[in-house]
């Protein structure tokens, strides 16, 4: 394998490392890359190590060089595979925890929704509905509704006691819902329940098109990573085909091949899951 074209995939890892700053920021084989990963899986309550860290860079040495011996690739092609996974992982690792614990979030708030519609419904008042939704609620959210349960107890402002829990998530059914619950507190309503239903529709549509977005997002990206799958199921019976060809394994033709096919397939996986791990809670709708 000529020296160059090695240089050529040394060059263009380099520049992603450089213009990239998720690679950056992860990058595995550094002190600072390994405590912003354990950081970013900390803050989200999931318990990262330095074992568990050497341990998944040693399974992606022995799955690299596995690959490489499989497909007949040499041990210099072996070790930039490894090199671009080894920078590649953190970030692939660390958007699917992320996404995990968004959904867990989402799905934390609208319980506390659809139970403070409900329990309101049944007994118009804050402070007794906050009390029975506390113990069904996990954090960050639990300790807000906390802080609001304590500062009501006090005989704090009703808005000022809800403060903390539309500054955790400043959305609009959060907020409105809020709104409307302290105006019948404070002024009374004859026909409150209506207003509680149609917002209980908001947050019914609400939930169901996040949901629906998201299923449609993760079987996308499910079936760019299938299609990698196969591109490396075709590619291994084009070689047991290439066995019956008069071209050696060690060609310059065969092994850039592969090793551009290895690449491609490492960057499409670290594309397909960028859109992965961010807050399922729309931007656009926060107030």
């Amino acid at each position: 394998m000529p020296y160059f074209l090695i240089s050529i995939f040394l060059i263009m890892y380099l520049i992603l490392l450089l213009k990239t700053e998720l690679l950056k920021k992860y990058y595995p084989l550094t002190k600072k890359g390994y405590h912003a990963l354990k950081n970013t899986l900390t803050s989200i309550n999931y318990q990262y190590n330095f074992k568990l860290h050497c341990f998944i860079l040693l399974l992606l040495a022995l799955g690299s060089f596995f690959l490489a011996s499989l497909f007949h690739l040499n041990l210099i092609l072996g070790l930039i595979i490894f090199i671009y996974g080894i920078a590649f992982f953190p970030i692939i690792y660390s958007k699917f925890y992320l996404e995990r614990y968004y959904e867990f979030e989402f799905n934390n708030l609208n319980l506390y929704l659809q139970q403070l519609i409900l329990l309101f419904k049944d007994h118009p008042k804050l402070l007794i509905s906050l009390k029975t939704i506390l113990p069904t609620l996990n954090q960050p959210l639990a300790q807000a509704c906390g802080d609001a349960i304590n500062k009501l107890e006090e005989q704090a402002n009703l808005k000022l006691a809800l403060h903390q829990i539309e500054r955790l998530y400043p959305h609009f059914i959060v907020i409105n819902l809020h709104q409307l619950l302290i105006n019948v507190e404070l002024y009374g309503s004859f026909n409150y329940e209506l207003g509680l239903t149609i917002l209980q529709d908001d947050l019914d549509d609400w939930y169901d098109s996040v949901y629906d977005f998201k299923k449609q997002q993760h079987s996308l990206i499910y079936k760019i990573y299938l299609l990698v799958v196969f591109s490396l199921v075709i590619c291994g019976f084009g070689i047991m085909i290439f066995r019956q060809l008069p071209l050696s394994y060690q060609s310059n033709f065969y092994q850039f091949s592969l090793l551009s096919l290895f690449l491609i397939n490492l960057t499409t996986i670290l594309f397909a899951s960028l859109p992965l791990g961010k807050s399922w809670i729309n931007k656009m709708e926060l107030l």
